[in-house]
């Protein structure tokens, strides 16, 4: 019979050991170990602050432990413990999303979930006793072992030799039988079911997530067939709840879904070990094992859902196959207060892979919609304790502002020609969370301004691809009137291809209708037979140019020759390239970009080469197509829309009507002529200031081999090639000046001639990186101006090359809520520099919190990622992140009750200020169209100057 004492002394030694990136090992210091684990051993009350009375103190532990927790990064600032081990209160330090009350939590006549008992309801073990003894160990832990805090590698002890198939003794130590051990120690049916053997299972558990992250600690070609049957051990000891007999022992204090919540962080870090499990069979396993701990007011979810996100991937195909079933799951558990943000992260994620959803049927889209839109209908729904002091309003606001991102990216997922197919469903959803905010049983009475962008939003979208905001082209700078003649002796050929402002001018001509949720401008161009046609709604700005065919068309040498449509006429189907070499003789013709050297201020050519160029352009045969860039990595842009050339443009002819029309306030004529308001152009150009999407600022840092003091990363200009890869694939590179469609996020020339953005069609991201931010070391030293910029951000990306944990106020800032940290999962500073592909395979990420921050995030304690998924895992994070922090911020650290207000909600609010201005202004005038409509009756109807100047009838309703 084993001595469960001896066992623990020997995992003591084993469990810290670790390997570097040349596999030679080390052994971890116990502080270290203890930040590691100290979450999980919260979660099978093995912490000082998690164990309840009763309880007898861990031998280990001989004396209070110490505060200062030290090296560990998120316990430092965040302390990772579970969350029911908390008191509660609004400003502790629990997880919030366990504890608190929010407005998102659904009522209690909902439908009731599956119910988890202590017995056991799957049947697979029978009810424990609750038998009360003494624990054997705990966080802090007293090594019995007299080592330094972190002993330094040793010569010739290696894990793996590069290079080999075959592990060779005795220079190789042997992971695989040391691996074999622990899937032993685990395995209940390999004669370790005693009851005694709780505590050295429970070790185990707590300690091998942290070990198995060292990847280069078990990369032996040996170690993959063990590794596979620690997964399959896995997965059958949770399936059949074997880990129930962890819990015995422990007075009723734990349950066996705690025990299981811990051994799903192993399985979590399991999954950067896909090579040794690459069957089919294998992935659905593990797939399988994750959508089981889906289950209603139990630990596991949280996890579990962490996992799944993972796998969306790591495990893509594997998770497309169940992602209908796992759907379904999340129906069951939204009930669940504590993991309703959770859910929501997870499907923040996978809709930015439409490939998972590629074989979905209608009715399973629906079922996803629902999920989504069922938070409105809970939000709305108020509680009697909805004022409370346990709730989270920040965590509430977040759940709200976070849905309406998740439905609009669940819309965009989907083909154009089906969205339509969804709209009547959305509808009904979106109305029947607004009569939940009413408080009626019917139909809602009013809509708020969400559900009204929502609408809006729909409206554009369903049936087109289009941009939200209109980029002007060389045919408008032709056709539309001009601020100063077409010729300019002093440089023909700049004004010959000079833009078109893009600001509105009140005395340009034309006439502007306002509706309560909609400004349309309509012009007449100089060029005759063409229109302008301009509509600003709270989803963004389309603008349609026009040329009527009614008008007589004259050729080349007739008098006033229509000169626009014959040189279109000409240009039409003629090769891109051919005319970009014409127009831009230095673009380098090979890469389809333009080179570095091409500015803003490039000389223009004289007006005679222009005309060969374009002659020869013309007469140039037709090519095939060049191949479409990467939508990241492909271009460098200076002033293009923000999505024109990255995506297929579809427009169905319902998109036009919808936006000429009033809707949502039907069809009925209810506009009021605006061109007569004096304050019309000030209010739209505040309006068109305004973006049509989203925007974030988003700080990245380099962090080089030994760096610890904020002047010194301030300083790098450049970082390894694995950061370089990583920042190509996290945004797109952009140059600073003279940008119009992207957000730039304050940067001007001084700080750089380029800045990475990431967009699509609801939201921007400009990445403050400060390798890009050049150093004055004359005017400043101190790199206050990099901090400057770095300050406004209230998410950083830390690349972390330092070879040591990086503090959370490294870099204090005024705005520093979020720290997402990105380093190697192995030790080994000396290599940070070099391009190996298997140091780069995988990388640990951790998501550091401002005190007080509840946990929001799909992260944990870390996450080991393939370098592959790092940057679209890690800008999805961030774009999380920033979400929240900016509800953080409104909502003063959720210590008030603010309401948060997004772009388009702006938008909508500017432009039914403009309606209710002009409505007022105009008031004698409609009277007056009224009562002659009333007086001449049939006359009156039929004068049709009353209904161009914007008189509606008196039944038209107006909001």
């Amino acid at each position: 019979m084993r001595c469960p004492k001896a066992q623990l002394v020997l995992l003591n030694f084993l469990m810290r050991m670790r390997a570097d990136r040349d596999h030679q090992i080390y052994i971890s210091s116990t502080e270290a170990v203890d930040n590691e684990t100290r979450g999980l051993a919260g979660l099978l009350k093995r912490t000082a602050q998690s164990s309840g009375a009763g309880t007898g103190r861990p031998l280990h532990q001989e004396q209070p432990p110490n505060q200062n927790h030290g090296a560990g990064p998120h316990v430092q600032f965040q302390p990772q413990q579970h969350p029911h081990t908390n008191p509660r209160g609004r400003h502790s330090d629990r997880d919030k999303e366990s504890s608190s009350r929010s407005r998102s939590r659904p009522p209690p006549k909902q439908e009731p979930s599956p119910r988890i008992v202590p017995s056991n309801p799957s049947g697979g073990v029978p009810p424990l006793p609750l038998v009360e003894s003494p624990m054997l160990w705990g966080v802090p832990e007293r090594s019995p072992f007299d080592l330094p805090g972190s002993a330094l590698p040793k010569d010739g002890i290696q894990t793996h030799i590069p290079g080999t198939t075959v592990d060779a003794e005795p220079v190789v130590l042997q992971i695989n039988k040391y691996l074999s051990v622990l899937v032993d120690i685990i395995d209940s049916k390999e004669g370790h079911a005693q009851d005694d053997d709780r505590e050295v299972v429970s070790y185990v558990l707590c300690h091998l997530p942290a070990q198995l992250s060292n990847k280069h600690f078990f990369c032996g070609p040996r170690t993959k067939s063990e590794v596979a049957r620690l997964i399959e051990t896995m997965c059958r000891a949770i399936e059949r709840d074997e880990f129930s007999r962890v819990a015995r022992g422990s007075g009723g204090m734990l349950r066996p879904w705690d025990v299981n919540a811990v051994a799903y962080h192993t399985l979590q870090v399991l999954v950067s070990y896909r090579t040794s499990f690459d069957s089919r069979r294998a992935q659905d396993r593990l797939i399988n094992t994750f959508v089981k701990g889906l289950i209603p007011h139990s630990p596991t979810a949280k996890p579990c859902l962490d996992a799944l996100t993972l796998c969306a991937f790591d495990l893509t195909n594997s998770l497309s196959r169940h992602l209908s079933t796992i759907v379904v799951k999340l129906a069951q558990i939204m009930s669940n207060t504590a993991v309703a943000v959770h859910i929501l992260d997870f499907l923040g994620f996978i809709v930015t892979k439409p490939l998972l959803f590629a074989n979905f049927t209608q009715d399973e889209h629906k079922l996803v919609f629902g999920v989504v839109l069922q938070y409105l209908v809970v939000h709305n729904r108020q509680q009697p304790d909805s004022h409370s002091e346990e709730r989270s309003w920040a965590l509430s606001q977040h759940v709200l502002v976070y849905t309406y991102y998740v439905l609009y990216t669940l819309v965009l997922a989907l083909p154009v020609g089906e969205r339509k197919s969804y709209v009547p469903y959305i509808t009904k959803q979106l109305l029947q969370a607004q009569a939940q905010s009413d408080g009626a049983n019917g139909s809602a009475s009013t809509i708020d301004e969400r559900t009204e962008v929502a609408f809006d939003w729909l409206a554009r979208y369903t049936y087109a691809s289009t941009d939200p905001k209109p980029a002007r082209s060389f045919l408008r700078s032709l056709v539309m009137p001009r601020h100063q003649p077409l010729s300019d002796p002093s440089n023909p050929a700049a004004s010959a291809y000079r833009s078109t402002s893009d600001d509105f001018d009140e005395n340009s001509g034309g006439e502007t209708y306002v509706f309560s949720t909609s400004i349309l401008t309509i012009r007449s161009t100089e060029r005759t037979g063409w229109v302008d046609v301009d509509i600003r709604r709270p989803s963004g700005r389309t603008s349609f140019l026009c040329r009527v065919e009614n008008v007589p068309l004259a050729g080349l040498g007739e008098h006033d020759p229509d000169l626009v449509s014959e040189s279109a006429e000409l240009m039409m189907n003629r090769d891109p390239e051919w005319m970009k070499a014409a127009r831009f003789p230095d673009i380098d013709d090979n890469k389809h970009t333009p080179t570095p050297s091409l500015a803003t201020g490039l000389e223009e050519p004289s007006a005679n080469e222009l005309d060969d160029n374009l002659t020869e352009a013309i007469s140039a045969p037709l090519a095939a197509p060049a191949a479409r860039p990467h939508s990241t990595t492909g271009y460098v842009w200076s002033g293009s829309a923000p999505s024109q050339r990255r995506k297929d443009v579809i427009m169905h002819p319902e998109f036009t009507l919808l936006q000429l029309s009033q809707y949502p306030n039907g069809f009925d004529w209810s506009a009021l002529h605006a061109s007569k308001y004096q304050r019309l152009g000030s209010a739209i150009r505040t309006l068109d200031r305004m973006p049509v999407i989203e925007t974030h600022m988003i700080g990245v840092l380099y962090v080089a081999p030994g760096q610890t003091k904020e002047r010194d990363i301030l300083s790098n200009e450049h970082g390894s090639p694995a950061y370089s890869r990583f920042m190509s694939g996290l945004a797109r590179l952009v140059r600073v000046a003279g940008q119009r469609d992207i957000y730039i996020g304050g940067l001007d020339s001084s700080d750089g001639e380029f800045a990475y953005a990431w967009w699509d069609d609801i939201g921007q991201i400009l990445y403050h990186t400060a390798t890009l931010i050049p150093n004055d070391d004359e005017m400043d030293h101190s790199r206050a101006r990099k901090k400057r910029n770095l300050g406004n951000s209230h998410v950083k990306i830390i690349w972390n090359d330092s070879g040591k944990p990086f503090a959370f106020h490294t870099i204090p800032t005024a705005f520093q809520f979020v720290n997402i940290v990105i380093e190697p999962h192995s030790r080994g500073t000396v290599a940070a520099y070099s391009d190996n592909q298997h140091e780069n395979e995988y990388f640990r990420v951790t998501l550091q919190r401002v005190e007080g921050m509840p946990r929001f995030d799909p992260v944990g304690e870390y996450k080991i990622v393939c370098a592959e998924s790092l940057p679209e895992y890690v800008r999805q994070l961030g774009l999380l992140s920033d979400f929240f922090s900016r509800v953080w911020e409104t909502t003063q650290a959720d210590s008030q009750e603010n309401d948060i207000i997004t772009n388009w909600r702006h938008r909508l609010q500017r432009i039914r200020r403009l309606w209710k201005e002009v409505k007022e202004f105009r008031e004698e005038e409609q009277n007056e169209g009224r009562m002659r409509l009333r007086r001449d009756g049939e006359e009156g109807r039929r004068d049709f100057t009353l209904f161009a100047g914007g008189v509606p009838p008196e039944n038209t309703v107006q909001n």
